[in-house]
């Protein structure tokens, strides 16, 4: 359109057209568990908005804060969020491991830690899997403790990570692909994810090695690999949507 000023002056005047974005609602319909800080209601209770209704309690101390619409915080301490057991979690049908995928949003001040894990509360010889994220990067690791034994297969990305950062991670494990029998030795694929972007990875074993999921009675920990014994480690730091 023309603009005309006082003086006589003729402008020319542009106007943007105007874009909608519309962004779509967050798919939650197929996922085993869905925790969103903003639907924590206050309660000591995290209630999941996932089809299975799995729910989260908050121990010693975690907290819940409305900052950017709701985030929880752990001290690295004592503090740590916890799924009770749940068949759901075990990603295994006891011959070969199933399909799984970790996602979630963290940012922590200092060193990180384990954000998500599924262990026991002693010794560490009956975890399951874990996710953990610090300033040198992101590992994912399956444990093959059984029976008092110990030992596992980690993925490692080394990358600088920032402090005082959110960062979204994602974990995708294709699971075992023998189909004769039970799973005998690691066969699947695994990705790790920040931010959407696909990192390189080293791979590492240790004690007895991984053969496929072994499933324990051991909650959902956030922020935690266990709650007692020698084995235990904590984060520090924010957790967003998990």
């Amino acid at each position: 359109m023309a603009i005309r000023n006082a003086q006589g002056q003729t402008r020319v005047g542009v106007r943007s057209p105007q874009v909608q974005v519309t962004i779509p609602p967050l798919i939650t319909s197929d996922l085993v568990l869905n925790l969103d800080p903003q639907t924590y209601s206050g309660s000591g209770t995290w209630n999941g908005t996932s089809s299975t209704t799995l729910n989260a309690n908050l121990y010693n101390g975690a907290l819940h804060s409305n900052e950017i619409g709701g985030i929880m915080y752990v001290d690295g301490y004592d503090d740590y969020i916890s799924v009770p057991y749940s068949t759901l979690l075990n990603f295994t049908d006891g011959l070969k491991d199933l399909p799984m995928t970790i996602m979630g949003w963290c940012k922590f001040p200092e060193n990180g830690g384990p954000i998500v894990s599924k262990s026991d509360t002693g010794n560490g010889t009956q975890n399951d899997y874990s996710v953990d994220i610090s300033k040198t990067g992101v590992s994912f690791t399956l444990y093959s403790g059984n029976g008092g034994s110990g030992g596992g297969i980690y993925f490692s990305v080394s990358t600088s990570l920032q402090t005082n950062t959110w960062y979204q991670y994602a974990v995708t494990y294709t699971g075992g692909t023998n189909t004769s029998g039970s799973q005998t030795q690691f066969n699947g694929t695994v990705k790790i994810y920040l931010n959407g972007v696909s990192y390189p990875y080293t791979t590492g074993t240790w004690g007895v090695a991984f053969a496929r999921l072994i499933a324990h009675n051991n909650p959902l920990y956030l922020g935690s690999l266990g709650t007692n014994g020698t084995w235990q480690a904590k984060y520090k730091g924010n957790i967003g949507q998990t």
